[in-house]
């Protein structure tokens, strides 16, 4: 058996085998990566929402209380401070998709919902430049591990890229509307990364070309999402 706290929160996971290898990625109180790890990582931990995100939810006319929400941890429009950097935590509300009046269309466009996110290239904590992208395989980067304490059920671990940096392919994402995200440890292989599956025809996923990760809660038509969870233990994986 596995172990893990997160925020006062205890998990306890069946760990079948040795846990898988990688270089983890520990960040300082500013949520800063910085770069000096053996996969060569350096970016930022940020959130963001299509309330927050320019363009999205309130740019087209929804009110905000319509928009999704993110409640904590406390932030600068994307950069938050990381008082215990061993644990990432964030908590909120994504939105109901509802109808946009201007297009009579439930708007899955401008209401996606929340994320918490780490950049691999990029020291711009405003996140106002996008930085740059990492090349994973030719850092002996496979894939990533993580552990999460309680995640919803609506939950994408997607891998932003040049080609596709907002559509972006996800963990299960050829085949399933969301990732299968369980408590405790989970592996992401980039074999298992794809899609996303509601495009006809999604770029085929690039590692050499990672712009980071995103731990998205997806907004749906049915109803909001309220979400709190802790991500810690991120790696790199080597093996």
């Amino acid at each position: 058996m596995l172990a893990c706290s997160l925020d006062n929160r205890t998990l306890t996971v069946s760990d079948a085998g040795p846990p898988p290898k990688g270089v983890l990625l520990v960040a300082d109180r500013q949520g800063l990566v910085d770069g000096s790890n053996a996969a060569g990582i350096t970016g930022y931990w940020y959130v963001n929402s299509d309330a927050i995100e320019p363009g999205y939810c309130l740019a087209v006319g929804f009110s905000a209380d319509q928009c999704s929400t993110v409640l904590t941890p406390p932030h600068d429009g994307y950069a938050f401070a990381a008082p215990d950097p061993s644990r990432i935590c964030t908590s909120g509300v994504a939105a109901k998709v509802i109808v946009n009046p201007s297009t009579m269309a439930l708007d899955f466009d401008h209401i996606w919902g929340t994320n918490l996110g780490l950049d691999f290239n990029n020291l711009d904590r405003t996140n106002v430049n996008r930085g740059g992208s990492y090349d994973a395989p030719a850092h002996g980067i496979t894939g990533f591990s993580f552990v999460i304490d309680a995640p919803p059920a609506s939950i994408r671990i997607v891998f932003s890229t040049d080609a596709s940096p907002y559509q972006a392919a996800y963990w299960g994402g050829a085949t399933a509307p969301t990732s299968h995200v369980l408590p405790g440890v989970n592996v992401v292989r980039w074999a298992d990364v794809g899609g996303p599956m509601y495009l006809a025809d999604p770029p085929a996923f690039d590692p050499t070309h990672l712009r980071g990760i995103q731990f998205t809660v997806v907004s749906n038509a049915t109803q909001s999402i309220p979400f709190d969870f802790c991500v810690g233990g991120l790696t790199a994986l080597t093996d």
